[in-house]
């Protein structure tokens, strides 16, 4: 029987049929759910798969948004206006909304910051305020111009403010 040579080059993805298990097999157990307690790999994959950031970053390392519609900085770079995407919600169905960013944010310049410390030392350090004027949309004001803003303070794991302010 021969195949042609489209055939034969075709990605598993285009070749249709039925579905199939892809099984991930990790280099170890995960043993620490919580991805901001620990520099685990296996537990950062993990939170990857669970948690989501207003901003993660490309293959170049450039910002690109995730839970953002869009934003504006202004004031030479201390003011970032940030509009949540539609539609977010939480593993339990509850919606997204500015609350939960601004408890995250205020959490994390806390003392009972539960993050890795160089997360809590950077928010502390770089962070002079935050709000949500509305639902959809969050205000930064950061203590002083820097660049690094939206790869490295806007990548944060949110945290949904009604189940964890309770247990805090």
């Amino acid at each position: 029987m021969a195949l042609s040579g489209a055939a034969l080059a075709a990605p598993a993805l285009a070749q249709g049929g039925a579905a199939r298990t892809l099984k991930f097999i990790p280099q170890a157990d995960l043993t620490v759910l919580d991805p901001i307690w620990t520099t685990a790999y296996v537990t950062r994959n993990h939170g990857l798969a669970v948690f989501d950031t207003l901003y993660g970053t490309d293959a170049g390392y450039a910002a690109q948004p995730q839970m953002v519609a869009g934003h504006t900085v202004e004031n030479d770079g201390k003011l970032w206006r940030l509009t949540l995407r539609p539609g977010l919600t939480f593993h339990d169905g509850s919606a997204l909304t500015g609350d939960d960013v601004v408890f995250t944010y205020e959490l994390a310049k806390s003392s009972r910051c539960p993050l890795v410390a160089d997360i809590c030392d950077l928010v502390r350090t770089r962070l002079a305020s935050v709000a949500s004027p509305s639902p959809d949309r969050v205000t930064f004001t950061l203590q002083a111009p820097w660049a690094p803003w939206a790869t490295r303070g806007l990548t944060i794991p949110i945290l949904p403010k009604a189940a964890l302010e309770a247990s805090l």
